[in-house]
C-alpha cells in the first residue's frame, strides 16, 4: 500500500480517517447502524487507496483479494435465484474493506496505540456487559447488548474480553482495577448467552495465548509473568467451572437428560441438518453438472432463499460462503484469513522486547477465538463479524513486526 502521506505528521487525511475511526468503533459497540455508516465511508477511502496503489503499481496481495472477493459476491448476487434478498448482503464484503483504511490510520496516526486500543475495548466491553446484564435481570433466558440478539453480544465479548483481560495488568492501579470489574461484567454477560461456541472459542483462545507465553516470549519475561499466567489460566477456568455446573446438556456433557426429553434434544443446534442440507445441494449440483454454481454459488443469502424453517444462514463461514460464493469465494475467504495469519506471524517472529508485549497476546488470543468461532458460526460473513476482522487485521499494525515483503 502506497505511503500517500508521511508517516511522521498527522495530516488532514490522518484526522478525518480518526474520526470515521471513532465512528466505526462506536458502531462495533452500540449501533449496527452506525457501523455501516463509517464502513461505507471507509469503502470510499478504500478506493482512493486501491486507486493510488495501482497508480504506483503497489497493489498488495489483500487488496486484490478484497477486490476480488467483492466481485464474487457480486457474481453471486447477480445469478441468485432472487437478487433482491441477496443484493443486501453486499454490505459485508463492504465492511471488509475497512481494513485498508484502518492499517493505513494505524500505521501513521501515533495517538492510537496497543494500550490506548486495549483501554477502548475494556471500557466498551464492560459498558455493553452491563446492558446484557441489564437484560437478564429483567427476565430473558439469553441476554443481547444494546443490539442484534445473544449470539451479537457473545462475539463481540469473544473479541473484548481477551483484549479486557491482559490490560489489567499493563495500565495504573486504578485503570486496573476498573478494566477487572470490566472483566468480570463482561464474563459474566457471555454466560448469559449461553452461546456454546464463543465459551469453546474463549477456552481455545487464552489456550493458544497460554502456549505463546510459555514456548515463544519466554525469554521476555517481566516482573508481573506470573499474573500472565493466572489471567490466562483464570478466565477459561471460570467459563469451564460454569459449564460443569449448568444443567443443561447442551453445555455440560456430564449433565443428565431426562428420558422424555432424550428424542427431542438436539445436541447440535440444527446444524446437524444445516450440514446434511448442505451436502445435498452440492451433492446435486454435483450430478446435474451445475458448475457455474459450485464456482460462484448460489447466491447471498442462500439458505433465506433456498429453505424453509428456523435456520436463515449456514451456521459457518465456511458452508456460507461455499453455498453463496462457491468454490472461488471460499477460496478468496482462505486467502483473507491466510493474509490476517501471515501478519500475526510476522509480529510474532520480531523478537523485539516491548512493554507492549503482553497486550499483544491479547489481540492474539481475540483472533484465535474469532477464527475458532468462524467454524460454528458466521464470523467474517456476518456484518459485526467483517468488522472485527478488519479490526484485528489493523490492529497488527500497532505491533513491530519480522521484515518481509508487504502483503497489505
Amino acid at each position: 500500500m502506497v505511503s500517500v502521506c508521511s508517516p511522521q505528521k498527522s495530516g488532514p487525511e490522518e484526522i478525518i480517517l480518526y474520526f470515521i475511526f471513532s465512528v466505526f468503533l462506536i458502531g462495533i459497540f452500540y449501533s449496527i447502524a452506525v457501523l455501516q455508516i463509517g464502513a461505507v465511508l471507509f469503502f470510499i477511502f478504500s478506493i482512493y487507496i486501491i486507486y493510488e496503489d495501482f497508480r504506483n503499481h503497489r497493489t498488495g496481495f489483500m487488496e486484490i483479494l478484497l477486490i476480488l472477493y467483492l466481485l464474487s459476491a457480486v457474481i453471486s448476487a447477480v445469478f441468485s435465484v432472487d437478487p433482491a434478498v441477496s443484493f443486501p448482503a453486499l454490505m459485508r464484503p463492504v465492511i471488509l474493506f475497512s481494513l485498508l483504511p484502518i492499517t493505513y490510520l494505524l500505521e501513521r496516526y501515533s495517538r492510537i496505540t496497543p494500550r490506548f486500543m486495549a483501554g477502548i475495548f475494556a471500557f466498551g466491553g464492560g459498558t455493553v456487559a452491563l446492558e446484557g446484564i441489564y437484560h437478564h435481570f429483567t427476565g430473558f433466558e439469553r441476554t443481547w447488548g444494546f443490539f442484534g440478539g445473544y449470539f451479537t453480544l457473545a462475539a463481540l465479548l469473544a473479541l473484548s474480553i481477551p483484549v479486557t483481560a491482559v490490560f489489567i495488568f499493563s495500565s495504573s492501579r486504578k485503570i486496573g482495577i476498573l478494566s477487572a470489574l470490566s472483566l468480570l461484567a463482561q464474563l459474566a454477560a457471555l454466560w448469559w448467552t449461553y452461546t456454546r461456541s464463543a465459551f469453546l472459542a474463549v477456552i481455545l483462545g487464552f489456550g493458544a495465548g497460554l502456549v505463546y507465553e510459555f514456548f515463544l516470549e519466554r525469554r521476555n519475561l517481566l516482573i508481573n509473568y506470573k499474573y500472565r499466567i493466572v489471567t490466562l489460566l483464570l478466565v477459561p477456568f471460570l467459563i469451564v467451572t460454569f459449564m460443569f455446573m449448568s444443567s443443561d446438556p447442551r453445555i455440560n456433557p456430564r449433565a443428565q437428560v431426562r428420558e422424555n426429553a432424550a428424542g427431542q434434544m438436539d445436541i447440535s443446534s440444527g446444524r446437524s441438518g444445516i450440514i446434511a442440507d448442505g451436502i445435498h445441494l452440492l451433492e446435486k449440483d454435483w450430478q446435474g453438472n451445475e458448475w457455474g454454481r459450485l464456482l460462484f454459488g448460489h447466491g447471498l443469502h442462500s439458505r433465506k432463499i433456498l429453505f424453509e424453517g428456523p435456520y436463515r444462514s449456514w451456521e459457518s463461514d465456511y458452508l456460507e460462503v461455499l453455498i453463496n460464493q462457491g468454490a472461488v469465494g471460499l477460496v478468496l475467504m482462505l486467502g483473507l484469513y491466510l493474509g490476517l495469519f501471515m501478519k500475526i506471524y510476522r509480529v510474532v517472529g520480531a523478537e523485539k522486547i516491548s512493554r507492549e508485549n503482553w497486550l499483544f497476546t491479547g489481540y492474539l488470543i481475540s483472533g484465535v477465538a474469532f477464527w475458532i468461532m468462524s467454524f460454528l458460526t458466521l464470523q467474517f460473513q456476518g456484518i459485526n463479524g467483517s468488522a472485527y476482522f478488519a479490526l484485528l487485521y489493523g490492529l497488527m499494525f500497532l505491533f513491530p513486526a519480522a521484515p518481509a515483503v508487504e502483503n497489505k
